[in-house]
C-alpha cells in the first residue's frame, strides 16, 4: 500500500486512506475518469459513508455534481463538504484525498471526477488526464464530523 503523510484535520487519517484506495487501484491502469462508481467505492472503503452510498447510482459526472450541489444534506450523507467552486488555472489548492470534479469550458470534452493524490494528479482507477485551465473545478473534502461535532445525518449535536 502506498504511504502518504498525514493531512490537516479536514481530513487526517481518513483522507490518506481515500487517497491510498485511489492510488493503489490506479497502478498501472487506464484511467476511468467518468466513473462516479469507482468513487463512491473508495469512499465506502476508506469508511466515509459507509452504507449510505450502496444505493446511490449516477448516470455520468455532471448527475452526481449536480446532486451534490442540489442540497447540503447530500454531501453530509456521503461524508463530504464542498470547499472551492470556481475557475483555476491548476490543482495547486487541493489536498490528497480531496474529490475533484471538473467541468472543462464548453466544447471542451465531457466532466471527470477523482481523488487527489500527493503529486497534483487526480486518481480514478488510473491517472486522470486532465486540464484545468478555463474549467470550473469544485473541490470536496472528508468532513471530519468528530472534529466538527456533526453527527453521520449533517446535524450538529449537542455537547
Amino acid at each position: 500500500m502506498s504511504t502518504l503523510a498525514a493531512v490537516s484535520i479536514w481530513g487526517s487519517r481518513v483522507a490518506v486512506e481515500l487517497a491510498n484506495r485511489a492510488l493503489d487501484e490506479s497502478a498501472g491502469r487506464s484511467a476511468e475518469p467518468g466513473s462516479v462508481a469507482n468513487v463512491l467505492r473508495y469512499l465506502r472503503e476508506a469508511r466515509l459513508c459507509g452504507e449510505q452510498a450502496d444505493e446511490l447510482r449516477f448516470d455520468d459526472v455532471a448527475a452526481f455534481g449536480r446532486w451534490l450541489d442540489g442540497q447540503p444534506e447530500h454531501q453530509a450523507r456521503i461524508g463530504l463538504v464542498e470547499v472551492f467552486s470556481g475557475t483555476v488555472g491548476d490543482l495547486a489548492g487541493v489536498r490528497g484525498g480531496d474529490i475533484v470534479i471538473v467541468d472543462p469550458p464548453p466544447g471542451g470534452g465531457s466532466p471527470v471526477i477523482g481523488v487527489a493524490g500527493y503529486d497534483g494528479r487526480l486518481y480514478n482507477r488510473g491517472v486522470v488526464d486532465v486540464t484545468v485551465r478555463q474549467a470550473t473545478v469544485r473541490v470536496y473534502r472528508y468532513l471530519n464530523r468528530a472534529e466538527t461535532g456533526q453527527s453521520a445525518s449533517g446535524s450538529v449535536r449537542r455537547r
